[in-house]
């Protein structure tokens, strides 16, 4: 019990590094050799190269081992890891690894909890709507979308069926679904930032009644999510600086104060 308090005792630590809006306000506002300066200065593990999915990896990396050395919840390294594989830049993630990676976090969710469960399935939801976003403004059939979705989700993969008139609005009607609300209202509007932003703030709320127990292991489950959270919203940051693609700043949501 007193190593599990020592371990949740560091995290909350390290938790206070998170970057704040202020922080992530001041990286988007730079160019982008300063941002990963910017970045080493915050704590983030240097790399030999500048290459964003190679700098990205370093800081996966790190986490992973953090993890190895204050986690002593099998099933909670298994989740937290397979979040980390969901995002990795490695050239060996291919639409079927991704279909295992989801099929296992949904079993290791379910020894974790209802949360933690609704958690991964809400997940696959938001990937899936994304999905269906963009095969909707391609123009794609119904057949040809089915073949890109998960399953597991909160949304059946029969509930997609309703897209045959190629609009989302469709969709979001007849699901009718309030956690997803925020997120399908951001895409209707054809506003990919507000999407991520709303998608970050529902996985983090439907977790958050877990991170407060010191007697199990919620203080280093909100560091790890978090920090996973935030890589998305950097390397969101670093790619667009690298191409010289304007943020709009009130779109990158942080966990940080």
């Amino acid at each position: 019990m007193s190593k599990k308090i020592y371990n949740n005792t560091i995290a909350d630590y390290k938790a206070i590094k998170l970057l704040t809006p202020q922080k992530l306000h001041r990286l988007a506002s730079t160019d982008f050799l300063n941002a990963i300066k910017i970045l080493t200065e915050y704590g983030y593990a240097t790399a030999d190269s500048t290459d964003i999915d190679v700098f990205m990896q370093a800081q996966y990396s790190n986490l992973s081992e953090f993890l190895d050395e204050y986690c002593d919840s099998k099933d909670l390294i298994e989740f937290l890891k397979a979040k980390l594989a969901l995002i990795s830049p490695s050239k060996d993630v291919n639409f079927e690894l991704l279909k295992e990676l989801y099929k296992q976090n949904l079993k290791t969710s379910k020894k974790l909890g209802k949360n933690y469960l609704l958690y991964s399935k809400l997940e696959i939801d938001l990937t899936n709507i994304l999905t269906a976003y963009r095969a909707c403004r391609l123009g794609l059939d119904i057949d040809s979308l089915k073949a890109e979705l998960f399953e597991g989700g909160t949304i059946t993969l029969d509930d997609f069926d309703c897209l045959v008139d190629k609009k989302l609005a469709t969709l979001a009607k007849e699901l009718n679904f309030p956690p997803l609300e925020e997120s399908f209202n951001a895409l209707l509007n054809n506003n990919l930032t507000a999407f991520r932003k709303a998608s970050e703030e529902l996985l983090y709320n439907t977790l958050s009644p877990e991170f407060t127990s010191y007697l199990k292991f919620g203080p280093l489950l909100h560091y790890c999510l978090n920090y996973i959270s935030e890589y998305k919203t950097v390397n969101f940051i670093l790619v667009a600086l690298k191409n010289n693609i304007k943020i709009d700043l009130g779109s990158l949501w942080s966990a940080a104060e």
